[in-house]
């Protein structure tokens, strides 16, 4: 499969764009969050001096203190909320994955829903302090700061195919032509023809070649020169060409050799994408 891993890899990957405004915004809140949370954390989460925290027992009576900061246990909660929240932020800025979005909003929704839960259980004598001021600021800037950040695309795209790519090495091949075809089907949707529509028709043409499957091949090709071929660059256009030429010489060699295992659920009337 190292043919069509290094085409794919070619066509699809994009270089890294610098950060967009929204990036930055996301990133500056999400930080600012992070840090916000541990500080508040560490900080008193009630005013004043001499209060009693979490059990005390003294002959045969327990008394049930304070459980708000550090000394009352309640603050290690939030602080190891705001670590992890900094360890998802510094994925999410070099990787732009949906679920270090995820984490990153929702430890610092829990955060300030844990900080304020706290401050509701206050007894009536005890004033809260600068900590849980601090820990739910900082969670509702820290979650704001993941929903704000913007999915990254591209590289969505890339890790899909580099999923199709790894199915069909393991030869989950009706996996893997599902998946290419999700794509290209999503891609057509999103962005027409274009120059990712065209290489992932392609790919999939490919796959079919490598199952020695011609009429779903020429399908493909006959559709993606039809309606991309006039909109890729003069460098684009010899790149598809060279892919072209390797998926008809996959074919003729399957041709002439045992058929791979198809699977089921492969419809020739799903090919073409319109």
């Amino acid at each position: 499969m190292s043919e069509t891993s290094t085409h794919e890899t070619d066509a699809h990957e994009t270089a890294r764009p610098r950060a967009s405004t929204q990036t930055l915004v996301a990133g500056i809140l999400s930080a600012l969050g992070a840090l916000m949370v541990i500080t508040g954390s560490v900080l008193p989460w009630v005013s004043g001096t001499g209060w009693i925290y979490g059990r005390a027992q003294s002959s045969d009576t327990v008394t049930l203190g304070l459980r708000q900061g550090l000394e009352g246990g309640d603050a290690w909660v939030s602080l190891v909320l705001g670590l992890i929240a900094c360890a998802s932020i510094l994925v999410l800025w070099r990787r732009q994955t949906l679920r270090s979005r995820l984490v990153t909003a929702g430890t610092g929704l829990i955060a300030a829903l844990w900080a304020a839960g706290s401050l509701t259980s206050l007894p009536a004598p005890v004033d809260p302090g600068v900590g849980l001021a601090l820990v739910i600021i900082g969670g509702v800037l820290l979650g704001a700061g993941g929903v704000a950040w913007p999915r990254d695309r591209d590289a969505e795209w890339n890790r899909r195919v580099e999923r199709a790519m790894r199915l069909w090495d393991r030869g989950r091949y009706p996996d893997a032509l599902a998946l290419e075809q999700r794509l290209l089907i999503d891609e057509v949707r999103q962005n027409g023809w274009g120059h990712a529509a065209a290489f992932g028709a392609m790919t999939l043409a490919w796959m079919h070649a490598d199952l020695g499957r011609r009429p779903q091949v020429e399908l493909l090709v006959n559709e993606l020169y039809a309606k991309a071929g006039g909109a890729l660059n003069s460098e684009s256009r010899k790149l598809l060409d060279s892919y072209h030429n390797d998926v008809y010489q996959r074919l003729y060699l399957r041709e002439g050799q045992t058929q791979k295992p198809s699977g089921d659920g492969d419809q020739l009337g799903e090919v073409i994408v319109r």
